[in-house]
């Protein structure tokens, strides 16, 4: 069994299974979803001559070509967090500083919470290096009080390999969870109708 926790993006489960693909394996049950922005697949897999992976060291390839194919695509930036006093217009000129700057927007994530703007904006310039360093300073100058923080991103990439008995039993964990959730919708539905 393998496991694939990434941040989600574009071509991620094709960017997996194509590596899977190029080291020989075949892919007999997968499972993949989301959760907010982070992707997550598991993979049972066995080679083309019906083998499991049998060393560390085979793992260690898998893991490394996992990792490497997820990278590539990546995005690669920067990370601006927002919080700030909600106003018509906003938006617009976080928008607007950050092109004015040379920079793009590559992700948005913006809500509000009462009378806030909450959120992150993932940017990236052409060059990715000293220049779009300073073009983030400049933008988090720009709007100051609004911009609360700026952070270097590379895409983190977490794989995991295991047992389908570690798999069994986390399933159990999140079935169990899951049976108590509808139960407590469940009742809270009956009282609302009644």
């Amino acid at each position: 069994m393998v496991s694939v926790k990434c941040r989600d993006r574009p071509k991620l489960l094709f960017d997996t299974v194509c590596a899977l693909k190029e080291l020989q394996f075949v892919v007999f049950h997968a499972v993949a979803g989301a959760r907010g922005s982070t992707a997550e697949q598991e993979y049972f897999i066995r080679k083309k001559n019906g083998c499991t992976l049998e060393t560390e060291g085979q793992r260690e390839r898998l893991r490394h070509c996992l990792v490497a194919a997820i990278s590539r695509r990546a995005s690669r930036g920067f990370k601006l967090d927002v919080r700030t006093k909600n106003k018509m217009g906003l938006l617009s000129d976080v928008t607007r500083t950050v092109r004015e700057n040379g920079l793009s927007i590559t992700r948005a994530e913006m809500s509000t919470q009462g009378e806030n703007a909450v959120g992150s904006f993932y940017v990236a310039g052409v060059s990715g290096g000293e220049k779009d360093a300073n073009a983030v300073e400049a933008v988090v100058r720009e709007l100051h009080g609004v911009v609360v923080s700026a952070v270097k991103t590379v895409g983190m990439v977490s794989t995991r390999l295991g047992s389908s008995s570690d798999v069994e039993e986390e399933n159990r964990a999140k079935s169990s969870i899951g049976r108590l959730l509808w139960s407590k919708l469940e009742r809270l539905s009956t009282s609302i109708r009644r």
